[in-house]
Order: structure tokens, then sequence, then C-alpha cells
């Protein structure tokens, strides 16, 4: 596996430049901006996820929040999930409570549930592992900014983007040398460690990184065991002891190639693999394994002419995903006296999903008051999947082969008006797709500049999911207490969605932020019962469109930095999901979600730090089998600080969970959030 991963290091250095998408190609020297090497005056903040053209943050005309990658590393943040926790609108949902190593981690926005998030990695799409894209698969290392876009935005970036988009944005070559080492242990016997280089040397650059940690992890004291009862399926859970511990290690690399052939032609090429093995055992007589791996390719060229600008990107991305269970089943006994039958299960189940992506987008400046913006997309999927079960219950096995192609265009008009106090930004993007058809998303927004300090940001527009391969195609298949298949008659979810937000600057100290957003969903594709008695007691279920839902609610930021070493952040978000079928919460996000962070550095003395608390109330959510779950109100805590030795030492110290707080997420009485947690770091800069 050593060998391999040093193969698609070695690829990406050697295989051919190519540039991708504009969005992220704002400066090849972004990176020198963001480590202060090369850089005599300070360059403007761009983003470019919210239009897929460049702006200064104050200019952009949709809801943006910025993570920059020195907020994260002073965090201390391991993953993606852990840069952007922080952000309002944002609730990082572990989907089980494994703590890292386990199923992974996904970003709920503004209300919406992870499913209907796109996550994307230097503009290309990341594909769902179980339940959604897994942020913990990205390391916080390579991370040099986030950009986090808030409301619908399938005029640009067609499904999944129905909440919002998070662009995750990797470093560029830094124009002098640049190489780390670094090394960390912590409890749990964790261990990682994180190699990175960088540098350009004539018109070639190139960063190549790679990352590997290893623990024995911690998990909750009870494993939460389904219990069935014949015809109606999950009804409850059986809480039984595990082992203390879930051994996992992660594994990543990463290598970016860029190029500039003469002065309007830039190419990059980047590749990354990643690859994990995880095992849980428990005193339950069940072992749980699972393996995922990932490979991913960006090649491309961006072309600048005068006021056109085109960009043309292929992206591939492999993703496997290995799991296997042996377990004790309970089932209710039917025959009194009341008793469990107690029973063993061997089940697992193999995906490989293939993505293929092809993107042309241009832009051409028609005045200084109008920019015009239109692209091409072709997106094609596989996924082969097979599962079995085996048990008292059961015997059976699934495979399944499934594709599809995706076809799109769109087009948007970016109007400055009043010498640039006022925009707007009319845009549309039709999707086409075999079976589920055509779809078409049009969206408008607006900034008006009210001052010197005062911008205020309208946006509204439609979006829809569409659903999965697995939704659409996949055979009948027993799990536990209930049969689930397929309908090829799905029709992708239909939101329209709403968001506003206010922002003051109170001279260069402090940004308020204050907004409203709100989403009508119909159409929700969502589980059914279609027979109440299909085998044995068992009920078969399947997805259909069904549900109509509404979220909204109200968020809140402020930023205070009395001084150049010293910064405070304070968000505060308050939504709420309904389902409008039943009158009852959608069961996505917690209904107050507020966090703080102060970040702190001294540099003649070389020492800084990061104080982080965050609170989630209690929500109730559904859970394993279709049953509903009450989680209780969440709050934890971070803390690091650090000392630089010098201009090429570095020691740090980090505690999670500070505070000792616990948590139980299912209601089984234990613990699912992991104890205090003691880390060290040692980063050498060259």
């Amino acid at each position: 596996m050593a060998l391999l991963a040093a193969a698609v290091a070695m690829l990406c250095v050697l295989m051919p430049a190519a540039a991708i998408a504009a969005d992220q190609e704002q400066n090849d020297d972004d990176d020198d901006q963001d480590q202060g090497e090369g850089n005599d005056v300070e360059l403007p903040e761009l983003v470019v996820t919210g239009t897929r053209t460049p702006h200064e943050l104050s200019d952009a005309p949709v809801p943006i929040s910025i993570v920059e990658g020195d907020e994260i590393e002073a965090a201390g943040a391991v993953d993606a999930g852990d840069a952007i926790q922080s952000v309002p609108g944002v609730f990082v949902d572990d989907y089980e409570s494994a703590s890292r190593g386990g199923p992974g981690s996904g970003v709920n926005l503004q209300g919406l549930p992870t499913d209907r998030v796109l996550i994307l990695v230097d503009g290309q799409r990341v594909p769902w592992t179980m339940r959604a894209p897994d942020l913990e698969l990205i390391p916080a290392r390579l991370i040099r900014r986030v950009e986090v876009v808030k409301g619908p935005a399938s005029s640009l970036y067609g499904s999944d983007a129905v909440g919002g988009v998070v662009n995750i944005l990797t470093h560029n070559p830094t124009r002098k040398p640049r190489a780390e080492f670094e090394l960390g242990a912590g409890s749990f016997y964790t261990f990682g460690g994180n190699v990175f280089h960088s540098w350009s040397a004539g018109p070639m650059g190139w960063v190549l990184n790679f990352n590997r940690e290893q623990s024995d992890g911690w998990i909750d004291a009870n494993a939460a065991r389904s219990l069935i009862q014949m015809g109606k399926g999950v009804v409850d859970t059986l809480p039984k002891p595990y082992h203390r511990g879930h051994p996992y290690e992660l594994n990543d690399v990463f290598g970016k190639l860029t190029a500039r052939a003469g002065e309007h032609l830039k190419l990059r090429a980047q590749s990354r693999y990643h690859w994990e093995d995880n095992q849980l055992s428990d005193t339950d007589y069940g072992t749980v394994s699972d393996n995922k791996t990932r490979l991913s390719g960006l090649v491309g060229a961006q072309l600048d002419i005068g006021r056109l600008s085109v960009d043309l990107d292929l992206g591939y991305f492999r993703r496997t995903f290995r799991y296997r269970e042996f377990s004790t089943t309970y089932v209710i006994n039917p025959v009194p006296p009341p008793d469990y039958i107690k029973g063993t299960s061997n089940k697992g189940n193999t995906t490989v999903g293939d993505d293929f992506d092809a993107q042309l987008n241009s832009s051409y400046l028609l005045a200084g008051w109008n920019l015009l913006s239109a692209g091409l997309a072709w997106r094609h999927e596989q996924l082969d999947y097979s599962a079995f079960e085996t048990s008292s219950m059961t015997d059976a096995e699934q495979a399944y082969d499934a594709f599809q192609t995706v076809l799109s265009a769109y087009l948007q008009d970016e109007l400055f008006l009043l010498g640039g106090r006022w925009s707007i930004v009319p845009g549309v993007r039709v999707d086409y797709h075999d079976t589920w058809g055509v779809e078409t998303n049009p969206k408008l927004s607006t900034l008006a500049k009210l001052g010197p300090s005062t911008a205020l940001r309208l946006s509204a527009g439609r979006a829809f999911l569409a659903p999965t391969l697995s939704q659409l195609y996949r055979p009948t298949f027993r799990h536990s207490g209930y049969y689930m298949t397929g309908n090829e008659q799905l029709e992708p979810e239909q939101a329209w969605g709403f968001n506003a937000e206010l922002e003051q600057s109170i001279f260069e100290y402090a940004r308020i932020c204050g907004g409203y957003f709100q989403y009508e969903i119909e159409e929700m594709i969502y589980t059914t019962v279609l027979e109440d008695d299909y085998v044995s007691g068992l009920p078969l279920m399947t997805y259909t469109n069904l549900k109509s839902a509404r979220i909204y609610g109200a968020e809140g930021s402020v930023g205070v930095y009395p001084h150049d070493w010293v910064g405070l952040q304070l968000s505060y978000t308050y939504s709420e999901t309904r389902d409008l079928d039943e009158d009852q919460p959608l069961g996505t996000t917690p209904k107050h979600n507020a966090s703080a962070r102060l970040f702190w550095e001294i540099e003649p003395w070389g020492l800084g730090g990061h104080v982080g608390a965050q609170y989630q109330s209690q929500r109730d959510y559904i859970g394993m089998g279709g049953r509903w779950y009450t989680a209780d109100e969440r709050f934890s805590t971070s803390a690091r600080i650090y000392q630089r030795i010098g201009r090429h030492v570095e020691l740090g110290f980090k505690v999670d969970n500070w505070l000792g707080y616990k948590w139980d997420r299912e209601g089984d009485g234990d613990c699912d959030m992991p104890p205090t947690g003691y880390y060290g770091s040692l980063k050498l800069k060259l």
C-alpha cells in the first residue's frame, strides 16, 4: 500500500500539467500571502465559489463565510469538519458516536441535512460515502481556505446544492521553497504525522503532502443493538457493553503541479489518494471493520485573453467502501414469557464508485459594468454494489451495477450599477438526466452597498436533489427488521430558497452580520412502507416522493479584532425544521447552535493560542430502522497553545473537551462524547 501511495504521489509530479477552474485559480501566489512569504503588499481577499468569478469578499452578491488556513492551523483542526464547525449556520454532524475513524461526519447548513449540501474540493464534486460526503476524509493540513456559500446554488452547481456549497481549497505552490514536518501524539494512543513541501521554479510549481494518523480510538460504552419485533421491524435498541477503543489508521497522499505556458495560459494537475482501515470489537461477540479508499484526479487549463476567460476541467473520482459486521441479533420472543431470541448475524457490503466529469466555463466582460458567464458540464457516475447477510432469520445476497449521465448548461449575468454600489446577478442552469428528465433552476441575487461599511445581500432561487443510484435501482434486500427496494419512478426533490444578510463593518475592528433564511421543499425523497407483511411479518419499504417540508431561521455573527494580536468570533443560528405532512420536526439540526472562538498571537514572543466552545440544543432525529431518537443538548470545548522557537520550530499542545462534558446521543444512558483528550505536536519549518 505504501508503494501505491508513493506511486500516486509521483504520478502527480510526472503527469501532464493542467489547470482546474477559475473557482480556485485566483492567484498562483495566494499561498504566499497566506504564509506571509514574498508579498510586500497585502492582496485583496478574493472569493470565487458564489458566482464562479472572483470577487472581493465585500463585493460578493451572495452570503459567503470564509475560514482561512491560519485560523484552521491555530485551532489545531484535524479534518475539514473541524475546520468549519464554528461557521454561522453550520452544524457538523457525526453520523454515529464513533469518534474519528468511524462512519464519518457531514455538514448540515441552515437546517438542511448533509445530503442537501454540496461538498467540493478545489471545485471538484465529492461523491457520497455512506450517507453523504465525509469531511473526515479531508486532512486539515491540505486546506488553504474554505468558502461556505449559503442558499440554493443549483443554478451554478446542479443537484445537492439545496442549502449551499462548501468549497475546500487546497494549498497552492509558493514562490519560496517551503517544507514542513510535523509529529503529534496524544490520548487514546493516538500518533500522527504530516510532511508538506511546496515551491515554484520558473513557470513550474508544485505541492506535495503526506498525512498519517493512527489511534486506539474511543467509542461510547454501549453498542446500540437493534431490537426487532416480528411484523414491526426495529422497535427499540438494546444496549450492550463495548470494549473500550475503536482502532483506526488514516493515510492521505496529495500532489499538485502548476505551470504557465506563455502570458495567457495556466495549467494545473492534481491527484489525491486516501486509504483507511477501521476496526471495532465488543463483548457481545461481535466485530466490525470497514475500509475506505479514495483516488481523485483533476486536470485542466485556464486561458485569459483580454476580457475573455475560458476554463476546461477534467476530473475523476474513484471510491471503494468495504464494510463487514459479525454481531449478535435480538428478536422479541412472541411466545410468553417475554424474552429475547438471540442469534448471530454475519453481514457486509462492498461499494465501488467511479465518477467522471468535464466542465467548460467561460466569462466575458461585455463592459465595465457587465460580466457574462456561461458553462457546459458532463458527469457520469457508475456504481457497483454487493451485499450479504447470513443469520438465523435470513440468508440473502444482493448485487447490482448502475450508472447515470447528467448533461448541464448554465448562464449567468452580473450587472454592476451605480458605480459598483449595486449589483444584480440573474442566472439559470438546465440539467438533463435520461431517467428523471430535465431540471431548470433559476436564481437571482443582489448586493446593495448602503454605505461605506454597510451591505445588504438578497438571493432567491430554485434547487433540487436528484435521487441516488441506490434509491433508483437497488433490488430488494433484507435489513435489520425490514426489507428495502429501489424505485425507478423517483423524481428529484424540489426546493425554493430565500436568503437575506445585512453586514456592518465598524472601522477595521469589527464585523457584524445578521441574516434570515427559508426553504420550501416539495417532493421530498422519503422512505415509505409498500407492504406491512412482506416476508415473515417484516415490512417492505421503498423510497418515494412523499414529504413537504419548511425550514427557516436566523443567524448572526460578530468578529472583533481590537488589536493585531487578538480576535474574537461569535456566532449563533436559530433554525426550525418542520415536516408539513406530519406536522412534526424534520429531524435534521438542533434548534439552537452557538459557538465562540478566541484567537491570540503575541508575535514578538512567538506565543499564540485558541480557545473555542460550541453549544447545540437538544434535537430529535430519525435513526436506525426509522425510529426517532432524542439527542441531549451538547456542549463541546477545545483549546490550543503554541510556542514558536526561532523561525523553524513550533511546539503545540491541544486539549479537547477540557470541561469533561458528557453527551447522550441515542438516549441509552451512556456517554457519546469522547472524554478529555490531550495532544502535543512538534513542527519543523524549513
